[in-house]
């Protein structure tokens, strides 16, 4: 319409949805959301919402976001046309609401139909995933020249790798960094070859003779800095 136009192209080229004054080379306003049909209805500390007039297979699918009374939430599972699980517990109760459907604010494609890119409307960015859980996630490999700023997550995982190929290397040296072959150990590679092992215990050669040196206070059967493979030789405070 005149007044709120389904798309526009400028002298300039931006392109807007939804508007006629687009200040980026493609600019989208509009409400991304959804109402589906019927109503539902929510209690606090519940992930179940059930619905009143609804059908959930036919109008959703498992990740999708939903509003519910101004809430974002994830589905986890669908379990017919009038019930529904979230991934969480609700935060208030309401019935008789509105269920909405958050609509991806960008989508594209592989050949093959898979998901290569989206921008959910939640602002979650997935590459190679419909259901990005975090601010960004790849389903894959990412390769950078560099990452800048502090890691605010506790938490930074990385397969466990082997001496050959640790799961922590380096640059331009994919064979020298760390690995972990068992629980609670952490191994050390240069050049594809395993040297040392670090466990509660201590630090271990992983070569005959090399030095070991343990965490606990030492005796004359078990010294604290002593060789491998003769660990009851070695000097003791």
């Amino acid at each position: 319409s005149a007044n709120n136009p389904l798309a526009s192209v400028d002298n300039s080229g931006r392109m807007g949805i939804g508007t006629y004054a687009a200040k980026a080379d493609l600019e989208v306003i509009g409400d991304t959301r959804t109402a589906l049909a019927g109503t539902v209805a929510i209690t606090t500390g519940s992930p179940t919402v059930t619905g009143t007039g609804t059908n959930f297979p036919a109008t959703l699918e498992e990740g999708d976001t939903v509003e519910i009374d101004n809430v974002f939430y994830r589905v986890q599972t669908i379990t017919n046309a009038t019930s529904l699980e979230l991934e969480v517990n609700a935060v208030s109760t309401a019935s008789g609401t509105t269920l909405f459907k958050d609509r991806n604010i960008l989508s594209l494609e592989k050949n093959d139909g898979s998901s290569a890119f989206i921008v959910r409307s939640d602002g979650k960015v997935g590459v190679g995933t419909l259901t990005p859980s975090t601010e960004l996630e790849v389903n894959g490999t990412i390769t950078a020249t560099a990452f800048n700023g502090p890691v605010a997550s506790s938490n930074v995982s990385a397969d466990g790798g082997t001496a050959a190929a640790p799961g922590y290397a380096f640059s331009g040296d994919a064979h020298t960094g760390f690995f972990s072959s068992a629980d609670d150990t952490i191994e050390v590679t240069v050049g594809g070859s395993n040297i040392f092992d670090m466990s509660s215990a201590g630090i271990a050669s992983s070569t005959a003779g090399g030095a070991v040196i343990t965490t606990s206070n030492g005796t004359a059967s078990t010294p604290t800095f002593s060789f491998s493979g003769d660990e009851d030789t070695g000097r003791v405070s």
